[in-house]
């Protein structure tokens, strides 16, 4: 049989995601997407849920995305056909679940569909404190402790998250570790980008402003959060906040209702969910995620890529990201928070700006974008090189090894 070059060349990878609703391992696997080479990989992404706040992003960077339309966890074995249906349409030769669920199904519909794919899970979770699970979160998590072995790679975004993982009886075997990367070209300083988001905070020139981007939901520590920001306030006089994520606006009555106990009305403002972070970092002075809980949080790196320091949670691979240039505190500590904030922010100037450049000179060193790509790309063709014996390996996939070895 006569293969093109193009057939043993481009690789299919299908990319198996519980949903598109905001974030990080849907950031993530569009930033992926946006840097992979088009032409050595075709990829597709099949969520497992409805089209959400993100499904937009994807279909605007022109991702071959279908929705199957499970509405909840408890409904996913209902499209699990339609799962079936894709593979054995695509025929990729790697499939990537993203997310437990995501992992799982992977798993699953590559065993129905008989594919000699090779699969690889990704893990973008921590695992801190496992009862504050849902049940069948938990039930997930445990099954694929089980089958973990199983696939070719487990990838995860943080070392935290292997080790924590791994202690419950996730393969230590064929775990890989590979961080987030950041596009320091979109996220970048910008003194107009600057000016555009601090009047859209209500912050002039006088005021100090320390913005939060996280959806609403307990393990982001909004609650934290806010108490530090009262207790700044108290210390440093026309301190302004800018908050967003889904569920971060001025229909959220719990939290509107809390900001007026606090007395802090006409210092926050509520931005909700956007895709255009890069047109608010650049305008704080500085950045806090107030988590309970978080395995390789991307809006630190995407701040710090537009030169704002942090102060962050020590949760996850947090200190790792931030290294020297922001400041962790323990989870749950809001007194903590707020006097990071403070050391920060009462330091003079050029001392913030010189935190900021130290910001953006790590990741820039450490977590580029495209060296994160780089190692996906060959992940995939490792793991797929790797599945060349199996009985069922498609001609172009025996030929493109033959390639290789001769």
């Amino acid at each position: 049989m006569n293969v093109s070059h193009s057939a043993i060349s481009a690789l299919r990878v299908l990319h198996v995601i519980t949903g598109t609703t905001e974030g990080g391992a849907e950031t993530m696997l569009l930033n992926l997407l946006k840097g992979t080479d088009a032409s050595c990989f075709q990829s597709k992404v099949i969520s497992l849920g409805p089209k959400e706040c993100m499904g937009e992003e994807y279909e605007a960077a022109g991702v071959d995305i279908r929705y199957l339309n499970a509405s909840s966890s408890l409904k996913m074995p209902a499209v699990f056909p339609g799962l079936v249906k894709e593979i054995r349409g695509f025929r990729p030769h790697v499939i990537q679940g993203w997310m437990y669920h995501g992992n799982i199904a992977a798993s699953a519909g590559c065993l129905f569909a008989m594919s000699p794919a090779a699969v690889l899970w990704n893990v973008r979770h921590s695992l801190e404190d496992m009862g504050k699970e849902k049940r069948l979160t938990t039930a997930v998590i445990r099954l694929g402790s089980f089958f973990s072995s199983r696939v070719k790679r487990v990838v995860y975004n943080a070392s935290s998250s292997a080790r924590q993982h791994q202690a419950i009886g996730y393969s230590r075997d064929n775990a890989v570790i590979i961080p987030n990367g950041f596009d320091t070209g979109r996220f970048r300083p910008s003194a107009a980008v600057r000016k555009s988001a601090r009047s859209l905070a209500r912050a002039g020139d006088e005021n100090l402003l320390v913005g939060m981007v996280a959806r609403y939901h307990p393990v982001k520590g909004h609650g934290d959060f806010l108490n530090a920001a009262a207790a700044c306030s108290r210390l440093i006089p026309g301190m302004k906040f800018m908050l967003a994520g889904e569920g971060i606006d001025n229909s959220n009555g719990e939290l509107t209702r809390r900001i007026r106990e606090l007395g802090l009305e006409d210092s926050f403002t509520l931005l909700g969910h956007r895709n255009d972070l890069e047109r608010l970092y650049p305008g704080l002075d500085l950045l806090v995620l107030s988590s309970l809980s978080e395995s390789f949080p991307n809006v630190l790196g995407e701040a710090m890529s537009c030169g704002v320091a942090c102060v962050c949670t020590d949760v996850g691979d947090c200190r790792e990201i931030i290294g020297d240039t922001g400041i962790a505190v323990p989870p749950g500590r809001s007194d903590l928070l707020a006097k990071a904030i403070v050391e920060l922010m009462s330091a003079p100037g050029y001392i913030r700006l010189k935190r900021g450049a130290g910001a953006r000179d790590r990741i820039r060193k450490i977590f580029s974008l495209q060296s994160v790509v780089d190692r996906y790309e060959a992940l995939y063709r490792t793991a797929w090189e790797e599945c060349s014996d199996h009985p069922c390996a498609l001609p172009e996939q025996r030929a493109y090894i033959g390639s290789r070895q001769s």
